[in-house]
């Protein structure tokens, strides 16, 4: 059974590999990843993930695209979407370690409260935003 990525209007399915389980996508946490090249960076955008993180120490990468934009769970259970070279948006989320949980970010560049993060369903903060690098690049995924 493919898992499908959907980036912008691009959508890829994958269908093999070592990190394919069950219909889902497993990442040990230490080197596993999903390489996509050539995307390009949507503005405005909306990032959403299931996340099981077994430990909430250190920073763990959700999704990232190379200088442009990366979302992950950060030490405590926090959630950061960063804009490279202009601005870590940063809240306390409350990220369970041991546990599904539906995250998401949006991201209006440039607007007062235009990163809104979700926890659940359920909005958890927002920060002003900057602005957003963008172009193509490299994503990854894990």
């Amino acid at each position: 059974m493919p898992v499908f990525v959907r980036f912008g209007d691009q959508q890829f399915g994958l269908t093999q590999g070592r990190l394919l389980f069950g219909g889902a996508l497993q990442f040990d946490g230490t080197d596993d990843q999903v390489t996509i090249s050539g995307l390009s960076t949507p503005s405005p955008m909306t990032i959403a993930a299931w996340i099981n993180p077994d430990t909430l120490t250190g920073n763990r990468a959700i999704v990232a695209q190379d200088g442009k934009f990366s979302l992950r769970v950060t030490a405590g259970g926090g959630l950061t979407f960063t804009t490279p070279g202009l601005k870590d948006h940063t809240v306390a989320a409350g990220i369970v370690a041991g546990q599904w949980q539906h995250v998401a970010v949006t991201m209006t560049p440039g607007q007062t409260g235009g990163v809104v993060f979700f926890v659940n369903g359920q909005e958890v903060g927002s920060v002003n935003a900057s602005g957003l690098n963008t172009g193509n690049g490299t994503t990854w995924i894990g």
